[in-house]
């Protein structure tokens, strides 16, 4: 099974690549690592049609962003398109929106935080230092949302004046989450913030890498994943409870129902946990990256994987059938009277019935599927790279060892046992390796 990472570059905050900055993501958890410095870019998606956001339904039009640079309306029952708004971005808008009092609120890589009328016409944009990646929370005539600027906004849900701001010692694409009156959001600084609705800072918890997920709150715990691979579960006034280790780092949001936690994972895992305990119920294994949260509806759970399938499973964790397209699904799917709704990298937004047949589907205004590229500087030397390499070969020797060949050397790694080792040889034949911790230690 060939995968392959091909051309186009910029870069984020951290050295954690976005949920929405991938075509094929099987190393991408490996390169993460390659951060010597956590302030240089990693990844840069190009523009295409990919779809990169969860569909959002308000009075039966789906809302949702893509990788064209562009923000849908499309009728649920038949998938016309109702509107569209292009933003100002080189890339594409990320996660979801948020709709309320008629309008719809949503981030973008352009740096802008867009509030729309629900007929598409732009009322308000706010901008920050840099990219929007995270889906905003509105609450009390407030929009809360991060930036990887490293600040956390409130502003004006009316006017998008800003109310203040908190700033972290690392980037927010983590989606703000309010209770109990506290709003949570974790920062590639590595700390969960609880803030008060004035911005006022009320504890903080440290893990050991990146928080890039939301939490989830029930039942008076916080469930909180992050990339160290572990899911921590958390009293509301910060103190650990349990954690439970996973053999991969855990960028999918947690979804709590009927006792259990269900977590998915970049070890292909999804993974089904006492939520009082943390002990494993049972997991159910993808053959590729876990992002988008599962979605528990009618009896079955729902997810999709970056093998490019959407998954309907029994609630014991045993498959009932899949859907396949032709790209990774990295977002979650929407549930909502008996349809499924999900975007796939292969630029469309689906729609099936709950047996997994396709009622329609709506295709983007590109065919070309959005690509990433790697930055150099993470590989050797920043000095000794002036151009892009294109990775042109990708070997995949069995389901959990891969090696690809580039311009600039060959990438290797396991990422799904103990040994969760990354080498990189360059044309030198100078050969480094790091682990998940993002230590060198060759």
């Amino acid at each position: 099974m060939s995968r392959y990472l091909d051309s186009g570059f910029e870069g984020g905050d951290g050295g954690f690549v976005d949920r929405a900055a991938a075509r094929e993501l099987q190393l991408m958890d490996a390169l993460t690592v390659l951060r010597e410095n956590e302030g240089d870019s990693i990844f840069r998606i190009s523009e295409g049609g990919s779809v990169c956001s969860n569909p959002v339904m308000k009075d039966g039009v789906l809302y949702f962003g893509a990788c064209d640079r562009n923000f849908y309306a499309v009728e649920a029952a038949t998938g016309r398109l109702v509107w569209k708004f292009r933003t100002e971005g080189p890339v594409c808008i990320s996660r979801s929106c948020a709709i309320q009092g008629g309008r719809i609120y949503f981030g973008s890589y352009d740096h802008f935080l867009y509030c729309l009328g629900i007929d598409g016409r732009l009322i308000w944009k706010f901008r920050a230092r840099d990219m929007v990646n995270c889906t905003p929370l509105v609450m009390d005539g407030v929009v809360y949302f991060g930036s990887r600027d490293q600040n956390l906004y409130a502003v004006s849900a009316e006017s998008g004046s800003l109310l203040w701001k908190f700033w972290t010692h690392g980037a927010i694409s983590s989606s703000p989450v309010e209770a109990g009156g506290c709003i949570y959001f974790g920062s590639f600084d590595k700390n969960l913030y609880a803030v008060t609705e004035t911005g006022r800072l009320l504890w903080k918890f440290k893990t050991d890498d990146f928080i890039v997920e939301p939490v989830e709150v029930s039942d008076g715990i916080i469930y909180l994943p992050s990339t160290d691979r572990n899911l921590y579960a958390l009293s509301t006034d910060g103190k650990l409870l349990w954690k439970f280790r996973t053999f991969g780092p855990v960028a999918s949001k947690p979804v709590v129902h009927g006792g259990v936690v269900y977590i998915g994972c970049s070890d292909y895992n999804l993974y089904a946990l006492d939520a009082k305990t943390g002990g494993l119920v049972w997991k159910f294994r993808t053959r590729n990256i876990i992002y988008g949260h599962p979605v528990v509806e009618g009896g079955r759970i729902y997810l999709g994987s970056c093998d490019e399938n959407l998954y309907a499973l029994k609630m014991n964790g045993e498959l009932a059938w899949k859907f396949r397209t032709r790209g990774p699904v990295c977002e979650s799917p929407l549930v909502c009277s008996g349809v499924i709704y999900f975007g796939s990298w292969d630029c469309s937004l689906y729609a099936l019935a709950l047996d997994g047949q396709v009622l329609w589907k709506f295709r983007t205004s590109s065919s070309s599927q959005a690509t990433v590229e790697l930055s150099p500087q993470h590989m050797e030397s920043v000095r000794s790279v002036i151009s892009v390499p294109v990775i042109s070969d990708v070997t995949e020797t069995n389901d959990e060892k891969i090696e690809i060949k580039s311009d600039y050397g060959v990438f290797s790694g396991n990422y799904l046992g103990n040994d969760d080792a990354l080498d990189i040889t360059n044309m030198s034949g100078v050969v480094k390796q790091y682990r998940s911790s993002g230590k060198r230690y060759r």
